[in-house]
């Protein structure tokens, strides 16, 4: 007798289940939490958070149905995750993130994600601040994202603390240079002696490593050069030095220093 065979295809399924988000049809749970309102679904929702198993089972309404109010999340955090909860990802466009920055909104993510036992968010809000980190860090939103990442976390063995003293290391020569004067981020810094801690840990253990070989100069008669595309600062070093070859065989080199930030560079000619 022939067996029966059951495909299921996963984009079927995902999209069966963006559907039942965007219509509420068929739900048995309501969340709400600030001016928002979500109809969601049990079999959905609460394999994926234990937290909200266990607030499920305190209390039923006489309808059948169950409503959580979240009274001390941000809002449109716990709407990125409750996206996620039906769609494996979340956007930070259909969350509303208008009220702060980018680096800001993954931040909150990881903490509502921690909150409520769903590690699989936590892990890909880490991922989208890094993402986004790469070209936000000279920015204030990087300055509002450590001092929430701070002010949110209190274990030091933290994803997303080892990530924002990464890249602060990575770029310390300008994000504390004299020249940028008193920074946002100098001042996020100061006030918070946990990160700073961890930061001056970090530049001990594993000091930076030496200027980066940048591109020959493009005009020689003026000895200047043209900065690395990630230093963050569009003025082009001026020639401070020079290192004659060991051999006829090794190249010239030259060093150039920012003019906005001293940091030092070396170029081969």
């Amino acid at each position: 007798m022939a067996s029966n065979t059951i495909i299921t295809s996963n984009d079927s399924l995902m999209r069966g289940n963006a559907e039942l988000f965007r219509s509420g049809r068929f739900s048995d749970m309501t969340v709400d939490c600030g001016s928002r309102s979500w109809k969601l679904h049990k079999t959905i929702v609460l394999v994926q958070s234990d937290v909200f198993e266990s607030v499920c089972e305190g209390g039923f309404m006489d309808t059948g149905e169950s409503r959580v109010v979240l009274h001390d999340d941000d809002e449109s955090a716990v709407a990125a995750m409750l996206f996620y909860f039906y769609h494996s990802t979340y956007d930070a466009e259909r969350a509303n993130t208008l009220r702060y920055a980018l680096l800001l909104f993954h931040v909150k993510v990881f903490h509502v994600a921690e909150k409520y036992c769903n590690t699989a968010l936590s892990k890909l809000a880490i991922e989208k601040f890094n993402d986004a980190v790469q070209t936000a860090w000279h920015t204030d939103g990087f300055a509002d994202a450590v001092r929430e990442i701070y002010a949110t976390t209190t274990c030091k063995d933290n994803d997303l603390r080892r990530a924002a003293v990464a890249v602060a290391k990575a770029h310390a020569s300008v994000l504390f240079a004299e020249c940028q004067g008193e920074t946002k981020f100098k001042r996020v810094a100061s006030e918070t002696p946990a990160f700073t801690a961890e930061l001056v840990q970090a530049m001990a253990s594993c000091p930076p490593t030496s200027p980066p070989i940048v591109e020959a100069p493009t005009v020689h008669d003026q000895h200047v050069a043209d900065l690395p595309a990630d230093h963050g600062h569009p003025a082009r070093p001026i020639l401070s030095g020079w290192t004659p070859p060991a051999s006829l065989d090794e190249p010239e080199k030259r060093v150039y220093r920012c003019p906005s930030c001293k940091v030092a560079f070396t170029a081969q000619i």
